[in-house]
């Protein structure tokens, strides 16, 4: 990566950081969720609002996955994974009755 798309990714990250405690001023994070299928954009959506957390002694909002019956096993791997290694208490949320 050259130096240029770097800074470029940090600033957008420190923006994406910004609106997440935007948010976190309207809403009190205790009362919202954070939904997390395992891909990239939900990964990196909660990785960030992780670090706002982290960075002003927040506890993290709820985080729910929705099993939908056909997830791939290494995503579920992953989803296990992670939440270990960053202490989420991850919710598994599925509508039986419609598998």
């Amino acid at each position: 990566m050259n130096k240029g798309t770097k800074e470029r990714n940090v600033e957008l990250i420190e923006k994406s950081k910004q609106v997440v405690r935007e948010t976190f001023k309207k809403f009190d994070p205790a009362k919202c969720a954070i939904t997390w299928t395992g891909g990239k954009d939900s990964t990196t959506n909660l990785w960030i609002i992780r670090q706002v957390c982290l960075e002003e002694n927040i506890d993290l909002p709820r985080v729910i996955t929705i099993d939908e019956g056909d997830a791939f096993p290494e995503i579920t791997d992953f989803l296990v994974t992670i939440s270990k290694k960053w202490h989420i208490d991850l919710k598994w949320l599925c509508n039986f009755n419609m598998l």
